[in-house]
């Protein structure tokens, strides 16, 4: 849409400069201070000008009191929170957010700047594991929305730990071809979680490493990629990389380069910036992908399903375990074996589901 001009204290679109998603930033102007100094403060980040647009058009038909949100409550900004997701997320996804935050009820009548960090840890520290992840995504909405708000200026959401309690052991269930395939296909539509989990599946890494993947680490060129952590068999290995998935390196090694970025296999936050996501934040983004599939699997089953197909290939243990970062059996394998980038290069090129 053409940029039409807008009225005198209705706010501002500016674009922002670099590869963002959300180029054009809202700003509304606060009332004056008493030293007449004219705040502003940032609605948010769009994709489009005709977003940003009709962002200023919702806010301006029912302004918020800045002074009256320096006040709100938890419960007040949680049901800001279920208005945004409420139509932005699956029903099921949603009503996992609810049940789970529900748990936080003693501490919905505090304002949110008076909210402590142990406040919030004793009861994350009861929840299970899972519903425990669901609670954070819930707080750390929470908290950057109040920093939009000038309401509070830190967001420890960030320092929570997730809960370890877990309810029952996870069926380690192999990712089967047809699964695999319908992933593929979702790589087409540049599908983040899609990319990941082909990746996971056709190198054998842990969640963690490729996460924290730098880009000095990965010789694209040379199919191979610097890995490892957990144990010690597994640090500063050489993990071959699979000719299907190098197009899909690639890719993200473009967009760490262009954002200037030391993480391969980061993600636009919503100030367009490339960053890192944990282990704990990409389970969000994987167990909604598993719901609109209809499928219950877990992450590491990726690795499961890597070390049992490599296995149905007769590849002998000991390049296996190289590849994996699993411990060998015995002295030979331990000191004597080494295998070089092209040895391992030559087994991965075997493979395929």
């Amino acid at each position: 849409m053409s940029k039409l001009k807008l009225p005198n204290s209705f706010g501002s679109i500016s674009k922002l400069n670099g590869n963002r998603r959300r180029k054009y930033m809202v700003r509304i102007s606060l009332p004056l201070e008493n030293d007449g100094k004219q705040k502003r403060l940032i609605l948010g980040y769009y994709k489009t000008y005709r977003d940003a647009y009709n962002a200023l058009i919702e806010y301006n038909s029912s302004p918020l009191n800045i002074e009256d949100a320096k006040f709100f409550k938890v419960s007040v900004l949680f049901e800001r929170f279920k208005k945004e997701k409420e139509n932005s997320v699956s029903k099921q996804t949603y009503k996992r957010y609810i049940n789970s935050f529900n748990d936080f009820e003693c501490l919905f009548d505090k304002e949110i700047r008076e909210v402590k960090y142990d406040d919030i840890q004793k009861i994350l520290s009861k929840q299970v594991k899972a519903k425990s992840l669901s609670s954070l995504v819930v707080w750390n909405w929470i908290f950057e929305e109040s920093i939009k708000l000038d309401i509070i200026n830190k967001n420890i959401s960030s320092h929570l730990k997730v809960s370890s309690k877990v309810t029952k052991t996870i069926d380690r269930t192999i990712y089967n071809v047809d699964i695999i395939n319908n992933i593929w296909k979702l790589t087409n539509e540049n599908n983040f979680v899609a990319d990941i989990l082909i990746c996971l599946l056709y190198s054998g890494l842990r969640i963690s490493e490729l996460l924290e993947m730098k880009r000095e680490n990965v010789y694209i060129e040379n199919r191979y990629l610097i890995a490892g952590k957990k144990t010690q068999a597994g640090k500063n290995r050489v993990v071959p990389i699979h000719k299907r998935i190098s197009p899909i390196i690639e890719k993200y090694l473009e967009k760490s380069k262009i954002s200037s970025s030391e993480i391969v296999f980061g993600k636009y936050n919503q100030n367009g910036f490339y960053n890192k996501i944990s282990s704990a934040n990409f389970r969000y983004y994987f167990y909604d992908f598993m719901e609109k599939m209809n499928l219950k699997m877990n992450i590491h089953s990726t690795r499961h399903t890597f070390i049992s197909k490599m296995k149905s290939l007769e590849v002998s243990d000991s390049k296996l375990k190289r590849i994996v970062g699993h411990k060998g059996n015995d002295i030979t394998d331990n000191v004597y074996t080494i295998y070089s980038a092209s040895d391992l290069i030559n087994v991965i090129d075997l493979f395929e589901y």
